[in-house]
């Protein structure tokens, strides 16, 4: 008995029995996933459309990740999805993802658990006691030109037009992504080819120097006012979170 429930499993091994029982006494986590009804009903596919409906399906990055994880569980009760499984599944996301997104797609699943814990009062989170991957920004690697044409050709085939010519910004000024994306119309000077970015990062004011080659691309969809980079359904915002694009580009 459990916090008032029976709790009954059997074992070929008395070994792994006497386990069982001992992971019951003393990990409280452990034992909640098995007693308490939302842990042992609630499929993590239905957990997650719920948790979608609140919002965060409004970035297309952070569902793209979540909805990774729906493929993984799909509809295993959220109290049956571990840690064990979790970072098991990390593991081989690692062979072809960076430490920095690793942290992004554990973070999407902890968030998931936080709101069960807000909408339901459930304490529990799998992803508790995993450790942040370390994210190692030391060393810069330069594309070849034959990586950048390869690059070039891809962002062209993109749904949204606009790909090439933000990509095409952010390769020959070096600036950062926001810095690019969130300039607007009166930021830019044909005449002088550079873009102004009023605040950057560090506070400061810089001038970004045009090519040739982006200051024909930028004619191609210049307006009078407004964000250079519009979002596709609000034109009074810029288009923040186009990562959609950029991963259903690379398929």
């Amino acid at each position: 008995m459990r916090d008032g429930n029976r709790i009954s499993k059997s074992f070929k091994i008395k070994k792994e029995a006497e386990k069982f029982r001992a992971l019951l006494l003393v990990d409280n986590d452990f034992a909640h996933s098995l007693t308490n009804h939302t842990l042992t009903s609630l499929a993590f596919s239905d957990a997650a459309k719920q948790f979608l409906d609140q919002g965060v399906g409004k970035d297309p990055s952070k569902q793209q990740r979540l909805l990774h994880w729906v493929s993984v569980f799909a509809d295993k009760p959220v109290g049956k999805v571990t840690r064990q499984q979790i970072k098991a599944e990390l593991k081989l996301l690692s062979l072809d993802k960076a430490p920095a997104t690793l942290n992004r797609y554990k973070s999407s699943i902890g968030s998931l658990y936080s709101f069960l814990l807000h909408e339901f009062d459930v304490d529990y989170n799998p992803v508790k006691g995993i450790k942040q991957y370390t994210e190692n920004n030391a060393h810069t690697r330069f594309l070849s030109s034959e990586e950048l044409h390869r690059l070039f050709q891809a962002v062209k085939k993109s749904n949204w037009e606009q790909l090439y010519l933000l990509v095409l910004m952010v390769v020959t000024t070096g600036a950062r992504r926001t810095e690019i994306t969130s300039l607007t119309w009166g930021d830019i000077n044909f005449k002088t080819k550079t873009a102004y970015l009023p605040k950057t990062k560090n506070g400061e004011q810089r001038i970004l120097t045009l090519t040739s080659d982006v200051v024909t691309e930028l004619i191609k969809y210049t307006k009078i006012g407004g964000f250079v980079f519009p979002h596709p359904n609000d034109q009074k915002r810029y288009f923040k979170n186009f990562d959609i694009h950029w991963q259903w580009g690379f398929k």
